[in-house]
């Protein structure tokens, strides 16, 4: 490669996870409209999303437009090895990315947002996550992930075969990033700067890129760490617009 070049990787793995209840039954997901009937009184934390093609993400505590309370984040899996990111299975060098952008296909009710924000967590390498297939959303079982578990148990609801060493988007943020305004309803690519440096944040995404929703103005009103609901709906590779990196190389 000679001069500058842009090019896109798609997520190869991505679900969301979320602990939202409804603070009025308590029982139940509320961010599922029609839940699979067996887990219609399932909470959140006990659903795998790996096949679900959008949700909403939120961050409520009950106090401004719903009941809801908790949070709901998405979770991405970029081709990666050994500390670097995949490209044609051929490491990148970190020096050489000098920009990167996230794209995802989202829906805004702009009306009521002002200065969405994101707080972007790592997850650890160990942290190796399996992403539910053939359904939407259904109770999370046999080693696939939830909020609650890295691998769930047997039986929906059920202890974890194996716990998280650290539950997602509870580590200190690698940054905050904006969420911009873009072609009317959606957002603009986010612009990954904020997080410095690619040998900054590359390495501690080994195991994910969690995007948690985390400050914005709602309603004309400042909540410094809520985006209540209705968040923002988004949509994942199982929809006509998988979420992706568009990298910016150089040679140095």
């Amino acid at each position: 490669m000679e001069g500058c070049c842009e090019v896109d990787l798609e997520v190869e793995a991505d679900t969301f996870f979320a602990d939202v209840v409804d603070g009025v039954s308590l029982e139940g997901c509320p961010l599922l409209d029609f839940p699979p009937p067996e887990f219609a009184d399932l909470k959140c934390q006990h659903f795998s999303f790996g096949a679900a093609p959008e949700l909403r993400l939120i961050r409520d505590d009950g106090s401004v437009s719903a009941p809801w309370v908790g949070q709901s984040m998405l979770v991405l899996r970029f081709p990666s090895a050994d500390g670097a990111l995949l490209l044609d299975g051929e490491p990148i060098p970190l020096e050489v990315i000098q920009a990167a952008h996230l794209e995802l296909s989202a829906e805004v009710d702009w009306t009521l947002f002002e200065e969405l924000r994101f707080a972007v967590h790592g997850l650890d390498a160990d942290a190796t996550w399996l992403e539910g297939q053939g359904d939407g959303a259904t109770g999370c079982v046999d080693d696939l992930a939830s909020f609650a578990c890295l691998a769930c148990g047997a039986a929906a609801g059920d202890a974890c075969a194996t716990e998280w060493p650290e539950p997602p988007g509870t580590s200190p943020p690698l940054g905050l990033v904006e969420g911009l305004k873009g072609e009317d309803p959606g957002l603009q690519p986010i612009d990954l700067a904020p997080l410095g440096a690619a040998s900054n944040w590359v390495p501690a995404i080994a195991g994910g890129l969690v995007v948690v929703p985390s400050a914005s103005k709602f309603m004309g009103q400042a909540f410094e760490a809520l985006v209540p609901a209705p968040g923002l709906l988004v949509r994942t590779r199982e929809s006509f617009a998988p979420p992706r990196l568009r990298l910016r190389l150089c040679q140095p």
